[in-house]
């Protein structure tokens, strides 16, 4: 059973898995950290799981390119995400505890509709705001089955 409360609240941190292919120079953010296709892109609820809980969440996930590795976490206040227009949600379910996703609400349409380039523009605007927003924190040894990165 999950104890933790299902609203997502201003107050917590959350965490995003970051990987190789999400870096530009080995320490800098792209803007596709924050992008998901169906606009469900997971995160951990941090303030509730703790360092050590995300990254056992992180090593479980096992990209089809083996070349891309895991690096470390993107940081990021759910109120931040909030006050650019995404939103945080509880989604356990199907997942484990602490599992929330998430969701920028701007569903891109066929390259080839008049509205995509309008929508494109927004959500690049957004993802580039998250991106900056976002604190990238490595993990010193990241094969290590706990956190060894700097607290946060």
């Amino acid at each position: 059973m999950c104890d933790l409360p299902v609203h997502v609240a201003d107050e917590e941190q959350v965490v995003r898995a970051i990987f190789s292919n999400h870096l530009k120079n080995k320490s800098t953010l792209e803007k596709n950290a924050f992008y998901e296709r169906n606009d469900d892109l997971s995160v951990m609820r941090h303030t509730h799981l703790g360092s050590d809980q995300c990254k056992k969440h992180a090593l479980e996930v096992k990209p089809r390119n083996p070349q891309i590795t895991y690096k470390g976490f993107a940081v990021i206040g759910v109120k931040v995400v909030r006050e650019v227009g995404s939103q945080v949600t509880d989604t356990r379910d199907g997942n484990y505890c602490g599992h929330a996703s998430l969701s920028h609400g701007i569903a891109l349409p066929p390259a080839d509709d008049p509205l995509f380039a309008e929508q494109k523009l927004a959500l690049d605007d957004r993802l580039r705001k998250l991106k900056t927003l976002a604190r990238f924190v490595p993990d010193k040894d990241p094969s290590a089955g706990t956190w060894t990165g700097e607290a946060f």
